[in-house]
């Protein structure tokens, strides 16, 4: 848990009582902050007394003699309009802060990497921690990507926090600075929380603002948008390009099989040797990304790649979970729009694809450019028809198999017959609300019925 002194005796309102929002109260109190709490959810929130007893409506708190608003990320800050909560702030002159800026404030001595993105920058936060942490270098990873900032700890001696951040966390930044900051890409995404590209643009950007020459901003030049950004930004950092598709003068290209480097004073060639666990091109930015982390911390190029050979994937996202009768099994569980879809079915050909649940505006019409990729679909849940009807009309071969279950044995049974390379991947473009919990319920439910297939074929032989 993080303390942060400066804020002995602060009053505090803390608004947003989910996972970060508990974390922040917890790491308020340790630090001997004054704390109110409130949701507007709160009613239906099964919160503990510890919790309950810090509740405050924002309407009965004195705003005058309120020393911060501290806001989870979910929580408008401006689209589609400003919380009120945020415009008693602002009439007040409240300061709105955030975890992440009580993180940096209790621990300026040490190094801060931000990676953000559009895509990718799950798997990118997890990797690059991965490389420091597998060379001796004292790193912690949080944030966006599932322990909240303030359940992190304070570095006995320099360390360095590891940090995946949303557009929504970004915008609530006032005085961090990121030592390196990694942005991958942006695409059209939350532009009801940002009112449009430009806004949702310049938050990714946020992650900049403060950095000086001395640090280092990681940008994909594969991207029109991050490339525009690289080239006319008023970015005032050492800028490192990135880029899956072409060699770089300068920079880091993470091509097919090998990895071409020139950053400071390190430039080469090495073999990437081809890996299950982090397949297609939007894993080599996540590579390339992570391994120029690795470079501005002086490690070996050898050695950041035996990182990268150890690393295990985040669960449901294209995660690896093996093989039957020489057919791959991927469980993209997490993908639940067509967007999210993309990189799965960009990454094979040959696919048996799994998919359906609750269809998202647009329901697959974005992926149309991949389905060449496809051999044959699998559709469950409530999706089914709306999903049969474009695949139809493009010439997909289909079949209406309604559960997962059913779904994987069809895909099992047709990909063990085709000839070359097959591969089974769930990768729903839709959400799974209509038959599972969430994504997670989903993808754990597809690997158990991998491991029931795996083991009746072992038994067998």
């Amino acid at each position: 848990m993080i303390i942060n002194s400066k804020l002995h005796g602060k009053k505090c309102l803390v608004f947003g009582l989910g996972k970060s929002g508990i974390a922040i109260i917890q790491s308020l109190k340790a630090s001997s902050a004054i704390v109110y709490a409130w949701d507007d959810n709160v009613n239906t929130m099964n919160l503990p007394l510890s919790i309950k007893q810090l509740l405050k409506h924002p309407a009965e708190i004195n705003w005058d003699k309120l020393d911060y608003l501290v806001l989870s990320p979910g929580i408008p800050l401006y689209y589609p309009e400003p919380h009120y909560t945020v415009k008693l702030a602002k009439i007040s002159n409240t300061p709105i802060i955030s975890d992440i800026e009580i993180l940096y404030d209790a621990n300026k001595q040490s190094k801060f990497v931000g990676i953000t993105g559009t895509n990718g920058k799950s798997t990118t936060t997890a990797l690059t921690h991965h490389i420091l942490h597998t060379n001796g270098i004292h790193s912690q990873v949080g944030g966006n990507i599932g322990t909240p900032a303030l359940e992190l700890e304070s570095f006995a001696t320099q360390g360095t926090y590891v940090l995946e951040l949303s557009s929504f966390q970004l915008d609530l930044l006032r005085n961090v600075k990121f030592g390196i900051g990694v942005l991958l890409n942006i695409t059209k995404d939350h532009l009801d929380r940002h009112g449009n590209m430009e806004n949702y643009i310049n938050s990714k950007c946020k992650l900049f603002a403060n950095q000086t020459p001395r640090d280092i901003a990681i940008i994909s030049v594969d991207n029109e948008i991050t490339a525009n950004i690289f080239e006319n930004s008023q970015i005032k950092s050492r800028k490192i390009p990135i880029s899956t598709n072409k060699i770089l003068d300068y920079g880091v290209s993470c091509l097919e099989e090998s990895i071409i480097f020139n950053v400071h004073d390190h430039k080469g060639v090495t073999t990437i040797p081809l890996m299950a666990h982090l397949p297609g091109r939007h894993n080599r930015e996540n590579i390339a990304a992570a391994f120029a982390v690795g470079l501005t911390y002086n490690l070996s190029p050898q050695n950041i790649i035996r990182s990268i050979s150890t690393f295990s994937p985040l669960k449901h996202r294209m995660e690896y979970i093996g093989n039957i009768a020489n057919v791959h099994y991927y469980n993209d569980s997490k993908a639940t729009n067509a967007e999210a879809s993309m990189a799965a079915l960009a990454s094979f050909n040959n696919i048996f694809w799994i998919a359906g649940g609750v269809a998202k505006d647009g329901g697959i019409e974005a992926l149309k450019p991949y389905f060449k990729n496809i051999k044959k679909a699998y559709l469950i849940g409530e999706a089914s028809y709306e999903f049969s009807n474009t695949l139809k009309n493009a010439g997909v071969e289909y079949v209406m198999a309604e559960t997962l279950d059913n779904a994987f044995l069809l895909a099992k049974n047709d990909s063990e017959r085709a000839k070359g390379t097959s591969y089974v991947v769930l990768s729903p473009a839709a959400a799974s609300y209509d038959q599972f919990k969430n994504f997670e319920d989903r993808g754990e439910t597809f690997r158990k019925i991998f491991l029931f297939h795996k083991e009746i074929i072992s038994a067998a032989m």
